[in-house]
């Protein structure tokens, strides 16, 4: 099974946006305190309000919504997702730099991912911006199982 399944749930990216927007000030650099590492080129924030528990309730998945923002021009090493089985992943910014998954670029804006691999992702001249639902309890099968109807056969 590849590390990837491309989905296209009808997320409202408008809407998603504008709650990323107003949280942006509120986040942090990440950090991995397996390593003890701060990526200052990558900051973060939980969402918890109405439009995350509707978009866990829609998906059918429990788990933490999150905001990511990776600067133009930079580098997330490999790693393996700390905890987290599954990733549904939304990328809401044009141009989406492609995903590397055990050394194989993957180019998506939304999809399913086996976080249990090693991944990366280097940036263009643009800014990522994510919507990231991290799932603990369901693998990727799982996930990929419950949200059969919006996958995209690519």
């Amino acid at each position: 099974m590849k590390p990837i399944t491309h989905i296209n749930y009808p997320l409202n990216v408008d809407e998603a946006l504008f709650d990323a927007n107003k949280l942006r000030q509120y986040a942090t650099a990440y950090t991995d305190k397996r390593y003890n590492v701060t990526l200052d080129n990558w900051h973060m924030i939980e969402c918890q309000n109405l439009f995350a528990e509707q978009l866990m309730f829609e998906l059918g998945v429990e788990g933490k919504v999150r905001y990511y923002w990776q600067q133009p021009n930079s580098v997330i090493p490999d790693h393996i997702d700390n905890d987290t089985k599954c990733g549904i992943n939304f990328i809401l910014s044009h141009q989406p730099a492609p995903i590397t998954i055990e050394g194989t670029d993957y180019v998506y804006t939304q999809a399913v991912l086996d976080t249990t691999k090693t991944h990366s992702v280097h940036t263009d001249d643009n800014e990522r911006i994510l919507l990231k639902v991290s799932v603990y309890n369901n693998n990727y099968a799982e996930v990929v199982r419950k949200l059969r109807k919006w996958i995209v056969n690519v």
